[in-house]
């Protein structure tokens, strides 16, 4: 299939959202940059047309700095983020450790900040769009996620900005 529409970077493609959106976007003619924290998972995504895999660790700003790079080295722009790379882990807030929250916020929080705002020129000039990925489970109270829904709600109350 030929690209019609301009590069869009999808973070947390692995699996689930991420793997879907990137996989969606490519079958109708984005070209995709579809970023994952597991390298096993670069093979399967560069077999399909439109789509560049690479390995992104949202919480090192070297990586985004390289990727960065590699965009603004193939002329084509950018003209989308999905913010989609998090995890979702559960646990009681008694047994949680603070290097364990740190680690969730550091990743579902900061990483959203890194990989946006290190891109920002890049949407600027194409008028460019960010979507970010997230759940349900910070509006549906539910037992043991307190942790990760505090980085969570700090992403949505980006939204506004």
């Amino acid at each position: 299939m030929s690209v019609k529409f301009g590069p869009i970077l999808i973070t947390g493609a692995d699996t689930g959202i991420g793997r879907a959106t990137a996989i969606g976007l490519a079958n109708r003619g984005y070209k995709v940059y579809a970023s994952v924290y597991s390298e096993i998972n670069i093979e399967e995504l560069e077999k399909i047309d439109n789509v560049n895999a690479f390995k992104l660790d949202v919480t090192n700003p070297e990586d985004i700095s390289a990727i960065k790079k590699w965009i603004e080295a193939k002329g084509e722009g950018l003209y989308g983020i999905v913010n989609n790379a998090g995890i979702g882990e559960t646990w009681p807030l008694i047994e949680s450790t603070e290097e364990e929250i740190h680690r969730i916020i550091n990743i579902n929080l900061y990483g959203v900040i890194r990989v946006t705002t290190a891109l920002m020129p890049l949407l600027t000039q194409s008028k460019g769009r960010v979507v970010t990925i997230g759940s349900l489970s910070g509006t549906i109270p539910t037992k043991f996620i307190g942790s990760p829904i505090f980085g969570k709600r700090l992403r949505i109350s980006l939204r506004c900005q």
